[in-house]
């Protein structure tokens, strides 16, 4: 398959996602196969059906999530728009996993001045 494969997002449960792939050329077609893990990460386990997905996350411990927020001082001196800002925040924060090259926040690392979190 020259064209590789399109995944969505087909179940959600205590924290846990499961994906179905199928071939990107053929719209059409259904689940090849199917991943299992922590929503939100690339951390996955490959299964051939969805119901030993399923069973996977069925033998997981639920994932608790929290609200953090903090501040981050941008680097002085440098003109940015809105969007590269959130951009390289999403970036280096591992939120996404690229970064254009264009972004003028590209060799940068964001420093947090200070920070509040609830855990709830």
């Amino acid at each position: 398959m020259a064209g590789g494969f399109t995944g969505r997002q087909v179940e959600h449960d205590r924290g846990w996602s499961i994906y179905a792939w199928r071939p990107t050329d053929d719209p059409t077609a259904g689940p090849e196969y199917f991943t299992a893990g922590p929503a939100g990460t690339f951390q996955r386990k490959r299964f051939d059906t969805i119901e030993k997905a399923r069973a996977f996350i069925g033998k997981q411990q639920p994932i608790e999530r929290v609200k953090v927020e903090f501040e981050v001082s941008v680097p002085p001196g440098i003109a940015y728009t809105q969007d590269q800002l959130e951009s390289w925040l999403r970036f280096s924060f591992g939120k996404t996993g690229s970064l254009s090259g264009s972004n003028p926040f590209m060799d940068k690392e964001p420093q947090i001045v200070s920070g509040t979190f609830w855990v709830g």
